[in-house]
């Protein structure tokens, strides 16, 4: 068990996480709108298998068409928002001093996403090789 963090590098490390746990909570915010693009996806797969896009054409696109649009888009949105619950849910793990790991397994999957996941990402992990900042996690487990 680490030793309990000095009285004066916790209100650093507590500030830190802080606006971390605000970082994560205005991506996860900016996620869902960028889910719901991928409606236009399902929309547009549901008009090639209600048939609205022949136009009047005597061959008219096949339905694997409708079917693979209608995939994509309910799979990007269903992604989409997963991925903003799971953000969201990381900075209230942060704010809360709670389930590290799970913390560092979103902030490497933040890292993925250019350029304000990678940012974020990046900057949990500067943030949390402090061992004073993660021994704050440490002092919240329960015993």
């Amino acid at each position: 068990m680490p030793p309990p963090p000095p009285p004066f590098a916790s209100p650093r490390g507590e500030q830190h996480l802080g606006q971390l746990a605000i970082g994560y909570y205005v991506l996860g915010g900016l996620f869902v709108p960028v889910a719901f693009i991928f409606v236009i996806y399902a929309v547009l797969g549901a008009a090639f298998l209600n048939g609205d896009m022949n136009h009047g054409q005597a061959n008219p696109p096949p339905d694997v068409f409708g079917w693979m649009f209608l995939a994509i888009g309910i799979g990007g949105v269903l992604v989409g928002l997963t991925m903003a619950a799971l953000t969201i849910f990381a900075g209230r793990c942060l704010a809360t001093k709670k389930n590290l790991t799970f913390v560092y397994i979103m902030a490497g999957l933040l890292c993925t996403n250019m350029p304000l996941g990678t940012i974020l990402g990046v900057l949990t992990f500067v943030v949390l090789s402090n061992d004073m900042t993660r021994s704050l996690f440490a002092s919240n487990q329960p015993r």
